[in-house]
């Protein structure tokens, strides 16, 4: 005969400490400490002109199909900037400390990444990798920074195939989106910005992030964890009293 699995299931004994307890809640608690389901991985706070990938963001151009990581050491283009570049302009460009600063034509406002497209169609690129896998909250904004704006395509770049969003004009010289995507251990989502207009005029500045959104699992353990606490500082006033 089958048995019902919860009916065999016996109350905890009142012998049970409060030690014991309070041992049983800081495991749940522990469990629910999964690092990842609360960083946002940050392209611009990732940036370094001295590695590439740098974090879980690796820079590059795509053409052709194929994607090619900047190289390490290149000289910027925009004087006073830090950045990866494979020359002639095609690049990422940050200014340094993160503080907002005019290049030439080019503004490099703070906190973001300034990215140029190449003169024969190379898009300029930034790649996130997904450390683990789960359903990523992603943020991305463009905005034109070259004074002497042209029109630029900004879009996505998921499974080798670029997306274009929308293009910068003068009219229209911002660009924001975002939303939910599951993405696998390993896999890959990135942002572009492809010239559109007149090369050298091109440049845009990007914000592009990625979070980890918590599992229903994961709230499931938490809120076990805290229950558990619960009965525990209940169980430590009743041996007080």
């Amino acid at each position: 005969m089958a048995r019902r699995l919860l009916g065999d299931c016996k109350p905890f004994s009142r012998s049970v400490s409060v030690k014991t307890l309070i041992a049983i809640a800081a495991a749940a608690s522990a469990l629910v400490a999964i690092p990842a389901a609360a960083v946002t991985y940050d392209a611009a706070a990732s940036f370094s002109p001295a590695a590439n990938p740098s974090g879980q963001f690796t820079f590059g151009s795509y053409t052709g199909g194929v994607f090619t990581p900047f190289p390490v050491g290149g000289t910027c283009d925009f004087g006073g900037t830090i950045c990866l570049t494979a020359g002639n302009y095609l690049g990422v460009f940050a200014s340094p400390n993160g503080q907002f600063f005019e290049s030439g034509t080019g503004n490099f406002p703070a906190s973001t990444l300034v990215l140029h497209p190449g003169q024969n169609g190379e898009l300029s690129v930034i790649l996130f990798t997904a450390p683990r896998a789960g359903s990523y909250s992603i943020s991305f904004s463009a905005q034109q920074s070259d004074d002497n704006a042209a029109t630029q395509t900004v879009g996505y770049l998921l499974g080798g195939t670029p997306t274009p969003l929308a293009d910068l004009t003068t009219s229209a010289p911002g660009y924001t989106n975002g939303g939910n995507l599951f993405l696998a251990q390993g896999q890959q989502v990135g942002v572009f910005v492809g010239n559109n207009g007149v090369y050298f005029n091109d440049a845009t500045a990007v914000t592009f992030s990625a979070s980890l959104v918590p599992e229903p699992a994961t709230w499931g353990l938490l809120i076990a964890g805290f229950a558990m606490t619960g009965v525990a500082m209940r169980r430590r006033k009743a041996v007080a009293a």
